[in-house]
């Protein structure tokens, strides 16, 4: 995945309505209604419960995995500058 993959990941993240997004639970036992804070004649999602869920927390399990991808290759990345440091290398043999 591309830097520009990521950051265009991140925008539509952070242009999405905040949360925390939830299950209402004035919803019947085969269908659900994933909404914000108001209910209304518009913008309702009907969705079985498996995934309103997933939809619920998408925005946080988006955040933290991309939070994970930024931790990761920011530690590969000094993994690789130091691998060619002899200094670095002959100072963990001391």
């Amino acid at each position: 995945m591309t830097e520009q993959e990521l950051k265009e990941i991140r925008d539509r993240l952070a242009a999405a309505t905040p949360g925390p997004w939830r299950i209402p639970s004035k919803c019947d036992e085969y269908s659900y209604y994933l909404c914000d804070e108001e209910w209304d004649d518009f913008g309702h999602i009907i969705v079985d419960r498996n995934d309103a869920e997933f939809i619920a927390h998408a925005p946080e399990d988006i955040r933290r995995l991309l939070d994970e991808v930024e931790r990761v290759r920011s530690a590969l990345s000094d993994i690789v500058a130091t691998s060619n440091d002899w200094e670095y290398w002959m100072r963990l043999k001391d």
